[in-house]
């Protein structure tokens, strides 16, 4: 039984009866999963626990790409809205869906707020990790790796930020498919050596912390730490088509140097089917032109990483922003 099987036979006796199953339980894309029914789709994720969502609401939220999109994950059944007579609404972690019969659907998304600063941690291959997904590592555990001296290393971390724990960086990824993934590249290239990339972990940081400070002592931390450093704030890139001579007509794809060469690209075969690299990982992308070799980016992702991280170790926190 799994935590969506439990959550059904609570439904049934609630009196919310969702019908038979329509498919067998997906993964989704960072730890949790879902399954879908006749009647509606329950959802889970560690972070929040399982409910449901069916009717108009559920699909106002499948158009918005459900647990890819904005809103994130449920966080409660369809229940009555305490605002709005015979209205009817589903909270999820980044708003609500609302419903009732004079307004219809409405979907209310909740700022995401100020980027959050984080710290990447790599921890030396000679310890093996295996946190899982959606799980956490306490700081006590990750310094025991050290002996009896880590004792001290975590007080000292925890009087640096006091709520501090780690996650794997790759969360996006299950360890299966990431082994998936170095086995082909060492397919194609057998002097590949991969990094252990269970052992890239994250710290999320409060909003206004310097994580200047902990990333220098997890430095000093030898005896466990291979390097650490904070994570680089996102930018939207900036486009403004009145000063953009490529802007118009897509003119970025035209033949180099102005442009990547797109047409000579496929010619060679050297785009992405973006269906197969979804398929590999249980996602939904658009499918890319025709005649598309099926080739994995991800794998071209590990390897570069693998290759880079003592030089550019910024580039496995790249990885994860583009996983599915």
């Amino acid at each position: 039984m799994t935590a969506i099987d439990d959550k059904f036979q609570e439904l049934l006796q609630a009196g919310l009866d969702l019908g038979p199953p329509s498919a067998a339980e997906e993964d989704t894309y960072d730890g949790g999963a879902l399954r879908r029914f006749q009647f509606g789709v329950i959802y889970f994720h560690p972070r929040v626990g399982a409910f449901e969502c069916h009717g108009a609401i559920l699909g106002e939220y499948e158009s918005r790409l459900e647990v890819l999109g904005e809103l994130g994950y449920p966080t409660s059944d369809e229940m009555d809205d305490p605002d709005v007579q015979n209205g009817r609404l589903n909270t999820f972690e980044q708003g609500r869906i609302t419903w009732n019969p004079i307004d219809g659907i409405a979907a209310d998304v909740t700022d995401p707020g100020p980027f959050l600063p984080q710290v990447i941690v790599k921890v030396l291959d000679e310890f093996p990790l295996d946190i899982g997904r959606g799980n956490e590592l306490s700081i006590e555990d990750f310094a025991a790796f050290a002996g009896p001296a880590g004792a001290g290393v975590a007080v000292s971390l925890r009087a640096i930020l006091p709520e501090i724990s780690l996650h794997r960086l790759f969360d996006s990824v299950s360890a299966d498919q990431i082994r998936a993934l170095v086995a082909q590249a060492q397919e194609e290239d057998p002097s590949y050596e991969p990094a252990r990339f269970e052992n890239f972990l994250e710290i999320d940081c409060p909003d206004g912390f310097d994580p200047a400070p902990l990333v220098d002592a997890l430095e000093q931390f030898t005896a466990v730490v291979e390097y650490a450093y904070a994570a680089a704030e996102p930018s939207d890139p900036i486009v403004t088509p009145s000063n953009d001579p490529l802007f118009a007509q897509q003119g970025y794809l035209s033949a180099g140097p102005a442009g990547i060469g797109v047409q000579a690209a496929h010619g060679v075969g050297y785009l992405v089917d973006v269906v197969s690299t979804a398929d590999a990982f249980g996602g939904v992308a658009g499918q890319a032109s025709g005649g598309l070799p099926r080739r994995v980016e991800l794998r071209d992702r590990l390897i570069q990483v693998g290759a880079d991280a003592a030089d550019q170790p910024g580039r496995a926190h790249q990885l994860d922003q583009h996983l599915p």
